[in-house]
């Protein structure tokens, strides 16, 4: 993600090169619709957002969190409030370490994966040649 700086000089540029009246993203703070998402302040009719979503980027997490989420909602008795609520004190039980350890070894396991994959489709994974001085 761009930082403003970033944001600005590319919208800068987009102007030079005679793109200032096309379309464009709306542009937000990241971290201050972060913060808006955590405080979840009423809007003008007084309500807050319920709704909780997100993109698993990998089709397989989104099955994996599916099969997992109906296993604490059949718990829940299909209650959706009480189901969050218990993931949530699940999930605060992992001190910070514990959560950048389950990353990392995500992490590892899925390079691994990923290598096996390549190997197995027969095409060698590309390799960048160490630099040598020209002659």
């Amino acid at each position: 993600m761009a930082t403003v700086k970033q944001a600005f000089e590319f919208y800068r540029k987009a102007l030079r090169d005679g793109k200032g009246d096309m379309k464009t993203g709306h542009p937000y703070i990241a971290e201050e619709e972060e913060r808006k998402r955590q405080d979840n302040a009423p809007d003008e009719q007084g309500r807050r957002k319920t709704r909780i979503a997100w993109d698993a980027c990998d089709a397989d997490s989104y099955t994996e969190w599916q099969v997992e989420r109906g296993r604490w909602m059949g718990r829940a008795h299909k209650n959706p409030t009480v189901c969050t609520d218990a993931q949530i004190l699940a999930l605060r039980r992992y001190k910070l370490e514990e959560i950048d350890a389950l990353i990392q070894t995500l992490g590892e396991a899925r390079a691994k994966i990923e290598a096996a994959k390549a190997e197995a489709s027969g095409v060698p994974r590309a390799v960048i040649p160490a630099w040598q001085e020209a002659k």
